[in-house]
């Protein structure tokens, strides 16, 4: 069961990384709403379940994951940890409260293709036709 185009985040931590966010919207016919640059608008919807969160770039995925910065956010957790998961990709059904999607390839290009991929994933339950090979995410 797909999701729809409303229950997809795509999260970017840095200028570049939201420029991907930026096209794979556009690409996908994703809505403004997906796309999330603020750490603690994006905590809280990795925190309700109710969102596809895709953390695009190893910024995106290091904040969720580890906090380092120490940013604030609604749950009052210190930098070092948050109480987040990364899920298995892809996904097309919500993966419940705390958990997220590892977007963030080793390189730029296999993060733009690992993100769109697992969005168009979201979205249609099937990757796209040219995606044969996964490159390998970001840990």
């Amino acid at each position: 069961m797909a999701l729809n185009t409303t229950q997809i985040l795509l999260y970017a931590a840095t200028i570049g990384d939201a420029e991907k966010v930026r096209a794979i919207a556009a690409t996908l016919g994703l809505p403004s709403t997906s796309i999330q640059t603020d750490f603690e608008t994006v905590w809280n919807h990795v925190f309700s379940g109710y969102y596809l969160v895709i953390a695009v770039g190893g910024a995106a995925l290091n904040s969720l994951y580890y906090n380092p910065c120490d940013w604030a956010n609604p749950g009052g957790e210190k930098g070092g940890s948050t109480p987040f998961s990364i899920v298995s990709a892809p996904r097309d059904t919500l993966p419940g409260a705390k958990n997220f999607v590892n977007g963030a390839g080793m390189t730029s290009a296999e993060t733009l293709y690992l993100s769109m991929a697992y969005a168009y994933y979201a979205l249609n339950g099937e990757y796209p036709t040219d995606f044969s090979n996964p490159p390998t995410v970001e840990e």
